[in-house]
């Protein structure tokens, strides 16, 4: 990724094709390890689709639909950011 930068003279967009193509991108050890909490994911997606949000309450629940109910994490360190910890939301998060 480092050669693709330089030799494109810094281009995103090459940058994140020859991220996306490498093996080690794809690999069995590393595929597990990628994905987003239930916030995580919800707030990439309203970032993505560029809105304002003006009633909140429909993206709360939501997250609390896919596991991360607000206020509710038992532990007072919060919600566990690792992959093993994901089981009720992993199939909506871990890709395809």
């Amino acid at each position: 990724m480092a050669r693709t930068f330089q030799s494109s003279d810094g281009d995103i967009r090459a940058v994140l094709k020859a991220m996306i193509w490498s093996p080690e991108f794809w690999s069995r050890g590393i595929v597990p390890q990628r994905f987003k909490t239930p916030s995580e994911l919800v707030i990439s997606a309203v970032r993505a689709l560029g809105t304002d949000v003006d009633t909140p309450m429909p993206l709360v629940q939501w997250v609390g639909r896919i596991g991360e109910p607000l206020y509710q994490c038992q532990p007072p360190t919060g919600y566990a950011d690792k992959a093993d910890a994901c089981g009720k939301y992993r199939s909506v998060v871990e890709p395809a």
